[in-house]
């Protein structure tokens, strides 16, 4: 039966507030058409004609309610429809029919107020409301007197179909401020979980922006540094550079790495998901590994890093990627030969990083052998971290850089 009237109006409709009203709708007349009937059927058996009457007229307008809503597919109209058959009824029973007392007649005021406030809105029921007092107003003024001098001559059967007509009304006062308070719960909560909802986005939304900020800001100040670096490295390469057409092609070979070097850092840093988050053990990894590929040697390197550390100071990825670069550019070139090791590892220490680096290659003697240009580089960038680093190395044991750089 449900489904025959409002099945329709249900599955298209998601709005709690708006799926309450097509219940009450259905609801009420549904039930409503089933107590006056009741109500009709009993009067019918005790003779009791002046409530009978009114009771399957009802009854009927309750049917003609649930076409309309059915058809029209719209809550408004058919409450409006509803409320003028319930006001019709009421208040022509009360001026026309004499046979009854109409001392129920203040419960289906209540009723069609309740049904109009909730259905129509606040306004609507305001007005209803007016109307419906001032209209029982004139029927105490005029009328009353009148039917309580009849009421003498009721039989007392009248009296109790008149308590059972009150009765209804009482249990369809109950059900719709039942619906009301049970709606406007639901309402309430559902508001809540939007809000909260609503607040999670938002905070999304601030940390997106936040991080575009951040972004953007680093981007400008780091291409800026890069620049200046680039500038920096040529400046300095450029010493090394005799008339040797071989050192020449291989001084331009090193700087085109180191540029690429550069790209590969921040081509890493910004395919993560959250750059003002970036999970240090897989960026080191995969920038480790693309360095190596980008060096491209014959030599079988066993690469093993180990990062004890969550995130890093966003303003040292940049010169850590580079100072990695060179050391992992300079094992390959000067200390391992066929087959070697290079370990990397990365501690916290209270409020230092502590990032070694050591590989099992021919080292050298740092006495007597020139501090190279890979080793000025490593000099700028690990200033750029306001950090420092010792360097231990030998004939035999390869080398091994300790760096002591500041979380803040």
């Amino acid at each position: 039966m449900k489904e025959y009237f409002i099945g329709k109006l249900i599955h298209n409709e998601s709005n709690p507030y708006e799926l309450a009203r097509i219940n009450t709708n259905y609801y009420f007349s549904f039930y409503g058409f089933i107590c006056f009937i009741s109500v009709f059927i009993v009067a019918f058996f005790l003779k009791a004609y002046p409530v009978m009457i009114p009771s399957g007229v009802s009854a009927l307008f309750c049917i003609i309610h649930l076409y309309v809503l059915k058809t029209t597919k719209n809550t408004t109209v058919s409450s409006i429809v509803f409320s003028v058959l319930i006001y019709t009824i009421l208040f022509g029973n009360m001026f026309f029919n004499k046979e009854t007392l109409h001392f129920g007649g203040a419960f289906w005021i209540i009723v069609l107020i309740i049904f109009a406030a909730f259905n129509l809105g606040k306004k609507w029921g305001i007005v209803i409301a007016v109307i419906s007092v001032l209209t029982f107003a004139g029927y105490t003024s005029f009328v009353l007197k009148e039917d309580l001098q009849n009421a003498i001559n009721f039989p007392d059967i009248i009296y109790y179909a008149l308590g059972l007509e009150a009765g209804v009304a009482l249990f369809i006062i109950f059900y719709l401020m039942n619906t009301f308070i049970k709606t406007n719960k639901l309402v309430a909560e559902q508001l809540r979980i939007t809000n909260l909802n609503l607040e999670k986005q938002n905070k999304i939304v601030n940390e997106q922006h936040h991080e575009k900020i951040i972004m953007l800001k680093e981007i400008h100040h780091r291409v800026k540094n890069n620049l200046q670096v680039i500038s920096s490295m040529l400046r300095l390469q450029s010493g090394k550079i005799n008339n040797n057409t071989n050192n020449i092609d291989l001084v331009f070979e090193e700087a085109q790495n180191r540029i690429q070097a550069m790209a590969l850092v921040h081509q890493r840093m910004y395919q993560t998901e959250n750059i003002a988050k970036i999970n240090a053990e897989s960026y080191l990894k995969e920038l480790a590994l693309d360095l190596l590929k980008l060096h491209a040697t014959n030599q079988e390197v066993d690469l093993i890093i180990k990062a004890a550390i969550n995130n890093f100071n966003m303003k040292h990825i940049v010169p850590m990627g580079l100072v990695l670069n060179e050391l992992i550019s300079n094992s390959l070139k000067h200390g391992i030969k066929e087959k070697g090791k290079m370990n990397i590892s990365f501690t916290q220490e209270h409020d230092k990083i502590i990032f070694e680096y050591q590989d099992n290659g021919v080292g050298f003697d740092d006495i007597k052998v020139e501090k190279g240009f890979g080793l000025d580089l490593i000099d700028v960038f690990t200033s750029q971290m306001d950090s420092n680093f010792t360097l231990i190395t030998s004939m035999s044991n390869g080398v091994k850089y300790t760096f002591s750089i500041p979380v803040n």
